[in-house]
């Protein structure tokens, strides 16, 4: 636990799904989808990848309440034999906490905590909703570099 009472830790899915529902709508919502869509995300498949040690889970909380989380899909890379790569897929701090620096302290305890697993690279997105503009400064001043862009097809029909 740090001085203003934030302790940053691995958790279980389960613990975070438990306790971060006010977290996913307030996340949901900032991203412009309705408070109550996660619940029609993946979560089934998030479970069955933390079971087997494919879904990494840090959380924020501070007297038990989660303020904030990041989570990394690790698998096995597919340019380089032997080499282990994280992709951050849920990344999100409460409005609550401004000013506690939350997305950074998340950032360092999920990198150190991926690479005594072994992960070798991680992907950080920096997308266009909510704060993903915003978090691109912030991977690079935690020393990752730009790695191209990533464009999204629908081949659903309209």
């Amino acid at each position: 636990m740090t001085d203003d009472g934030i302790v940053i830790a691995e958790e279980t899915l389960a613990a975070l799904w438990r306790d971060a529902q006010h977290l996913f709508a307030d996340h949901c919502e900032n991203v412009g989808e309705a408070r109550d869509a996660h619940h029609g995300k993946n979560v089934a498949l998030m479970f069955r990848l933390a079971d087997i040690g494919a879904f990494h889970v840090m959380t924020a909380r501070c007297n038990g309440r989660v303020f904030g989380y990041l989570c990394t899909l690790i698998s096995p890379s597919l340019e380089a034999v032997g080499l282990l790569v994280g992709v951050q897929t849920l990344f999100f701090a409460s409005r609550d906490a401004a000013g506690m620096n939350l997305g950074p302290r998340l950032q360092r305890a999920s990198i150190e905590a991926l690479r005594a697993k072994g992960v070798g690279e991680i992907y950080m997105r920096a997308g266009i909703r909510g704060a993903g503009p915003r978090l691109g400064a912030l991977y690079q001043r935690l020393g990752a570099q730009g790695f191209g862009s990533l464009y999204k097809l629908s081949l659903k029909a309209a």
